[in-house]
């Protein structure tokens, strides 16, 4: 009594095999198959997949995995196709075990290829843009300030020189006639012109010490952020 009821048990957890299709569902699959196959050879891929899992759903003939499996490769689906023979490796035969693993691996490689290939480019890191460095030049140019003093206190002594010669013949003319009140403004006159007149050949001595020609310092500082170029100088 004991093992009858533990055989009872057993046969409940045995699911119960597949019913086998009825000659209808045979016709439509085969039907489908065909039309699979004209349309793999059309290169219609995509309609190829969908008639041969058509059939596969009514026949169950686990041949058409390899032929779902040829379609997706043809389409360029390798991580589909991949899928598919593993699926179809549960029901191959023995000798096709060895055939199947180098197919698959094949198309893992080509995969692998594919996915390197199609990968977005690494977004290149932007180099940073250097620090702008000042660049020192010197040049040699004329010197204005030799001929501006020179020129200039060479004029002030001979101008206020002639007043000083003038003034002190006045003066002069004045002591003569014994005219006191004549004699004061040349007096002042000839004293200032000759303070000018020293001041003036004070200057041209200055005029004359300083050299001919100066060098100048000009400082550059280049900044190049893109295409542009900016120049900033300043002179010493």
């Amino acid at each position: 009594m004991i093992w009858m009821i533990a055989s009872l048990a057993l046969a409940q957890d045995t699911p119960a095999p597949a019913p086998a299709p009825a000659d209808e569902q045979l016709e439509e699959a085969k039907r489908l198959y065909e039309n699979g196959v004209r349309l793999y050879e059309e290169a219609l891929y995509d309609e190829a997949i969908v008639a041969f899992e058509e059939s596969y759903a009514l026949s169950r003939q686990h041949a058409l995995l390899f032929n779902i499996a040829n379609a997706q490769e043809r389409k360029g689906d390798l991580e589909a196709a991949i899928k598919t023979l593993n699926k179809y490796r549960i029901y191959a035969e023995a000798d096709e075990a060895a055939k199947l693993d180098r197919r698959v691996r094949t198309l893992e490689e080509r995969l692998d290829k594919q996915r390197v290939a199609t990968a977005p480019a690494p977004v290149p890191t932007p180099t940073p843009t250097p620090a702008p460095q000042p660049v020192q030049t010197t040049r040699t140019v004329g010197n204005p300030a030799k001929w501006a003093l020179l020129g200039g206190g060479i004029g002030t002594s001979v101008v206020f020189g002639s007043l000083a010669a003038w003034s002190y013949t006045e003066g002069q003319a004045a002591i003569d006639a014994g005219n006191r009140d004549l004699y004061s403004g040349p007096k002042t006159l000839n004293n200032v012109s000759l303070g000018l007149t020293v001041a003036g050949l004070g200057l041209a001595a200055v005029g004359v010490a300083l050299p001919a020609k100066r060098e100048i310092t000009t400082v550059s500082l280049a900044v190049t952020p893109s295409d542009a170029h900016v120049r900033a100088s300043w002179r010493f």
